[in-house]
């Protein structure tokens, strides 16, 4: 008898496969939205046809919108609170966020202001969120955040140079409408970036402490997708195969982390976006195998398995060995793709190192989750692998 207690929260209705970006107009209405403000980047979706595809199709159901399309990657206070004025002041009753996670993280701070007034960092933290937001659809262009249909939102104080993560429940988007032809249009840059954001999700989630049995499934099956179609997708973007299943991948991971959180990874990813504008899933990629070198003494059996779900030949190997032929898969993987070797390529300056360690130590909720129980001086010790780039094998 095993004795399993879980707890599993996906509020947001899914929609997903080829065309179902269609269903825009049809599912604002059946949310009652009668006036829908667009929250969206400022070049891509209107450069390739998207914004018009899905603002036709809200005209056809005979729904009004407005657009704001100021959304910057790492969207600011700034950006979300002129957001959600705008909405207050054209009198939306919906919020539909259309790109990659920065814009769908955008619309939900908007939608959260355009309520609950005040400004974003009211609302820093766990559960701040007194009012439910107005409600919120999310039709994601990338495949890697997972933020429709998460409860977490990262905004950037542009005069600090601080990201910070806003986390409640009211903010999981109604609807997500996950249309893998709505990729198509990823640089392999960002095809790369975002899908190393993937599995980043999937492999902290699967060695979080909070892990469990219905998040493994999606954890285990997010890994051996990513490991079989990222190279894929980046090297000929317009498969559909591979944008198909890198849009699973994504979903997964969203999924995964809503329910059992990251770790050490993306608490140093996070300063790195803030100080340094380093794309997040680039972060993740560059910081994840030195993390996971870190944290493989802590459960070795499940390394082993990612070690599995990447298809390496482990048969016969002890169990640590197997174990550490997990960190030797996501490197490969990353190098194959592109991402950097290094802190140290990406520019981040060795001074740097303190400061970035103690801004993800100070990150509680994922420290508390990761694996292995981390001090200040281990997250330095980390934090130097990564800025060289080392492949030491220790744990």
């Amino acid at each position: 008898m095993n004795n399993i207690t879980l707890e599993f929260y996906l509020p947001t209705k899914v929609f997903f496969g080829f065309n179902v970006v269609e269903k825009v107009g049809e599912e604002v209405q059946k949310s009652l939205g009668k006036k829908v403000l667009v929250v969206t980047g400022k070049a891509s979706t209107r450069k390739y046809g998207l914004l018009d595809k899905i603002t036709k199709k809200l005209a056809m159901a005979g729904v009004e919108f407005a657009i704001y399309d100021k959304v910057e990657p790492n969207p600011t206070t700034e950006t979300v609170e002129e957001g959600a004025k705008m909405a207050q002041e054209a009198g939306c009753d919906m919020v539909l966020g259309v790109g990659g996670g920065s814009s769908i993280d955008a619309a939900k701070v908007v939608a959260t202001l355009a309520t609950n007034g005040g400004q974003c960092i009211d609302f820093k933290g766990e559960e701040k969120i007194k009012s439910p937001p107005l409600p919120i659809i999310a039709i994601p262009t990338t495949s890697g955040s997972g933020s429709e249909v998460t409860r977490y939102a990262v905004i950037t104080q542009r005069k600090k140079l601080d990201k910070f993560e806003i986390v409640s429940h009211f903010i999981c988007p109604k609807v997500a409408l996950v249309d893998p032809k709505c990729t198509l249009t990823m640089s392999k840059e960002l095809t790369a970036s975002t899908g190393m954001d993937a599995l980043t999700h999937a492999i902290e989630g699967y060695v979080s402490r909070k892990a469990q049995p219905l998040t493994d499934i999606l954890a285990l099956h997010a890994m051996q997708t990513v490991a079989q179609n990222l190279e894929v997708a980046v090297k000929r973007r317009d498969n559909l195969t591979a944008r198909e299943n890198m849009s699973l991948a994504a979903l997964y991971g969203g999924i995964i982390i809503n329910n059992v959180r990251t770790g050490l990874a993306h608490a140093l990813a996070r300063p790195l976006g803030g100080y340094f504008g380093i794309p997040h899933g680039i972060a993740n990629a560059v910081v994840l195998p030195q993390v996971m070198r870190f944290n493989l003494s802590r459960n070795l059996k499940r390394f082993r398995d990612i070690s599995e779900a990447f298809g390496e030949n482990i048969e016969g190997l002890p169990m640590k060995k197997a174990a550490q032929k997990s960190v030797e898969a996501v490197t490969k993987l990353s190098r194959i793709i592109g991402i950097p070797n290094s802190l140290k390529e990406l520019g981040v300056p060795y001074e740097a190192i303190p400061k970035l360690a103690n801004e993800a130590f100070k990150v509680e909720r994922l420290r508390l989750v990761n694996p292995r129980s981390f001090t200040l001086t281990d997250v330095v010790a980390v934090c130097r692998r990564c800025w060289k780039g080392d492949l030491i094998h220790e744990s």
